[in-house]
């Protein structure tokens, strides 16, 4: 399915404050976002979007985490139901990309879509050297 139905782009400044953070390190130089997912994009890019973007997705941190997560995390019902969001950030000077949420079904919906789109990449990469 198209990552669009699941989430869309966020046009703001991507959070740095998550529940959980995963950090990718590849092999290969690392690519800037826009180029990975310029088909989300609904707007003008602008050179944030090179090392750092949000995604939006469609249900809430309520409809994902567990009650018991929310309480000790002290999560007010406000924040419970407001949508779930996920960032990447990509370091500029190696092929790491760092990945954070408050809700993990998001953070696995977006590493499985930055690893699927950076093989691709790769791919096309390799195909055109």
């Amino acid at each position: 399915l198209p990552m669009a139905l699941a989430c869309r782009m966020q046009s703001n400044q991507p959070s740095q404050d998550a529940a959980f953070k995963l950090t990718l390190d590849t092999d290969a130089k690392a690519v800037p976002l826009y180029e990975l997912f310029g088909d989300m994009a609904t707007g003008v890019v602008d050179e944030l979007a090179a090392s750092a973007i949000s995604f939006e997705f469609w249900f809430t941190d309520g409809d994902v985490l567990p009650s018991d997560h929310k309480a000790r995390r002290g999560t007010s019902i406000s924040e419970a139901s407001s949508p779930s969001t996920a960032t990447i950030i990509v370091s500029k000077r190696s092929g790491r990309y760092r990945l954070q949420s408050n809700a993990p079904p998001a953070m696995w919906l977006l590493i499985r879509e930055l690893c699927s789109r950076l093989r691709q990449k790769q791919s096309q990469d390799d195909h055109h050297a």
